[in-house]
């Protein structure tokens, strides 16, 4: 039953945020992939060797120590929120860890290539869709989502984590095929990033370049900068302040969130305001309506410098976990992307995470040097 709910969730992830089930209004939203992932968990912990597994797997007891941070922050938080907030940020934290009993169902039961080429496959096709048929998007300002108009957000909604996972399957997509289909797949996948006109993953597909070239010493992966560049300059801009790539209110508005984020995480040092209680302990601040744009101050606002320092320990170890070059890069580029959004906690990036930290290739690193390029372009 797993394989098939892994095979379905190649299916279900590129639709995520358009296969709601609660009422858009709702205060908790769930669509189907949380009620496959849910059932994925079920399934999981009927089988014996999930227990096994979860006993020797590094990664339980990072997810243990940042569950009990989560847990303790909420605890503390419980004087100074009503029921109804605890109820949400409770339920929004479990979704988090639940989340996480796909990267042993993965570890269990072998996810395949296939399955993955699949998901990116359809991602892609479907953000082509919502572009070319979807442009205009603020009908969905009224439901809780921003007010987009021709830009590339996929099915999640959002150009910023749109642009985030297309620059992670560009370099799971570097690995792929022959030399001709690599190149033609990478023009296709700028394509698509630079439709986002997100400046976030713009600059992370750049961080991400110059990672590999650094790591490589193959320069002419520089290439791809000037011709994302050029992309962007040649593609149309309709009118509208998203296209502007010279706006800055939206640099002001993350300015902003920063600010009361670390002045929430001083008023609460220890254990924080309370995992996921921003939009009541916010006192109705704009900025911290819909979270904080950035992961780290996300965390250390709401589950303080205990949560931090769990947070920090399970990036580590998602990081040591994960063997293959193409696998480290691409938990960068979700780490450079966090500094910006609060890539971690969006439910499609962290199913991403979650799957790269699971399916990393055993290989020796120090041979990856000499062994991307003839693997990529042979």
């Amino acid at each position: 039953m797993i394989e098939i709910i892994l095979l379905c969730l190649s299916f279900i992830w590129p639709f995520g945020q358009a296969l709601l089930i609660t009422p858009p209004e709702s205060p908790i939203r769930i669509h189907v992939i949380d009620a496959v992932i849910l059932a994925n968990l079920f399934f999981l912990l009927l089988r014996r060797d999930f227990y096994k597994l979860f006993l020797k797997d590094k990664i339980s007891l990072a997810l243990l120590v940042f569950f009990v941070s989560v847990l303790l922050s909420l605890l503390n938080a419980f004087p100074n929120v009503d029921g109804k907030t605890i109820t949400i940020a409770t339920a929004y934290a479990l979704r988090f860890f639940v989340y996480w009993g796909i990267y042993y169902s993965i570890k269990l039961y072998k996810y395949r290539p296939l399955h993955l080429n699949l998901a990116a496959f359809l991602f892609i096709t479907s953000s082509f869709y919502q572009y070319f048929f979807m442009p205009d998007l603020r009908f969905l300002k009224g439901v809780g989502f921003d007010d987009h108009y021709y830009r590339l957000t996929s099915f999640i909604f959002d150009p910023n984590f749109a642009g985030l996972i297309i620059s992670i399957i560009f370099f799971y997509s570097l690995s792929q095929g022959r030399v001709a289909v690599a190149y033609l797949q990478g023009v296709f996948l700028l394509y698509a990033l630079a439709l986002t006109f997100s400046r976030s993953s713009y600059l992370t597909m750049t961080a991400g370049l110059v990672g590999l070239v650094a790591v490589t010493r193959r320069w002419r992966y520089t290439f791809t900068l000037t011709l994302l560049g050029l992309l962007v300059f040649v593609i149309p801009k309709p009118f509208g302040e998203g296209v502007n790539l010279l706006r800055v209110y939206s640099i002001f508005s993350r300015l902003d969130s920063y600010q009361h984020g670390l002045n929430l995480f001083l008023s609460q040092p220890i254990f924080g305001v309370g995992f996921n209680t921003l939009k009541q302990m916010s006192g109705g601040i704009p900025q911290l309506s819909s979270g904080i744009d950035n992961s780290f101050i996300f965390v250390l606002a709401t589950t303080g410098v205990i949560g931090f320092s769990a947070f920090i320990f399970l990036l580590v170890v998602s990081f040591i976990n994960v063997k293959d070059l193409i696998g480290r890069i691409s938990l960068f580029l979700i780490l450079f992307h966090s500094l910006f959004n609060n890539s971690f906690f969006q439910s499609s990036v962290l199913l991403v995470w979650i799957v790269i930290t699971a399916f990393s290739k055993e290989k020796n690193l120090s041979s990856d040097s000499s062994q991307l390029d003839s693997q990529l372009y042979q």
